[in-house]
């Protein structure tokens, strides 16, 4: 497959079957990765099957937090609104970008 960094021990989801990274081999080819893949077993607790996605337990949980008081902006302000954003509860920088989106102000997450 295309080169892509990928940790052993990494599990994943094929057509409804458990597999776990072993091994990788990325210098052969360059821009290729070979995947060793011994097969697991599917945990119906944290395993996905619908969306194919194993471990969702370690998904990364991310939470936009913003103060308590309002904030106030008046027509043809430059807007920044205060907001953190947290990536497993520790606050972290990331670029981001305003758009307005009918009534609504959309907040698209580079990264």
């Amino acid at each position: 497959m295309p080169r892509y960094p990928i940790s052993r021990a990494t599990n994943f989801i094929v057509e409804k079957e458990s597999w776990t990274v072993v091994e990788y081999d990325h210098t052969s080819v360059p821009g290729v990765i070979y995947l060793s893949l011994t097969e697991g077993k599917i945990n119906s607790i944290y395993d996905d099957l619908i969306n194919n996605i194993a471990d969702t337990d370690k998904l990364a949980k991310y939470e936009i937090l913003v103060p308590s008081e309002p904030q106030i902006f008046s027509i043809n302000d430059n807007i920044n609104p205060t907001f953190t954003l947290t990536k497993n509860g520790i606050p972290i920088e990331m670029d981001t970008i305003l758009l307005p989106d009918s009534d609504h102000i959309t907040k698209i997450i580079d990264g």
